[in-house]
């Protein structure tokens, strides 16, 4: 007989289509609770609760385990990225072909100090940005992207 007092259902906190926060929305998908999409990701569960409430956006050190613990593309995870930094979807469909050398052929030509000052950022910054050592934040995406005639879905998969 099946003692239904101690019986416990796993709880999934978000059904997939109701979430606005890309990343719990494909853990409801993928049908895991917390605690196993934590384990998957390797981090505790109280990090991922930030990362799925809005509270912090994941470091780019962890988009390569977010693609293997979600079983998606790194580019899909980094526009997931994006996304949560921006607060929404970023502008623009992917281009094909989009690699890490992308960056430094669209800005071929261009002054870094001044394609920088437009931007409002350092020259080194940029300059991290376009040799893949960083990536930009939310507030300097939509610019940088607008300054190279490019959507923000192609720059912030470049800059990975």
């Amino acid at each position: 007989m099946l003692d239904l007092s101690t019986f416990r259902p796993k709880t999934y906190y978000t059904p997939p289509v109701t979430s606005d926060n890309p990343l719990r929305r494909r853990r409801g998908e993928l049908r895991l609770s917390a605690e196993e999409a934590a384990e998957r990701l390797g981090i505790s569960p109280e990090s991922l609760h930030t990362w799925e409430y809005r509270k912090e956006v994941p470091a780019p050190r962890r988009i390569e385990a977010i693609a293997r613990a979600y079983e998606l593309p790194v580019e899909k995870v980094v526009l997931m990225r994006c996304e949560l930094a921006l607060g929404r979807k970023p502008t623009g469909m992917l281009s094909p072909g989009i690699h890490a050398y992308s960056l430094a052929d669209w800005t071929r030509g261009e002054i870094y100090r001044a394609l920088a000052a437009r931007c409002g950022v350092g020259h080194a910054t940029l300059s991290g940005w376009i040799n893949g050592r960083c990536m930009p934040e939310a507030d300097n995406l939509e610019r940088f992207a607008r300054e190279i005639g490019r959507s923000e879905a192609d720059v912030a998969v470049a800059c990975y």
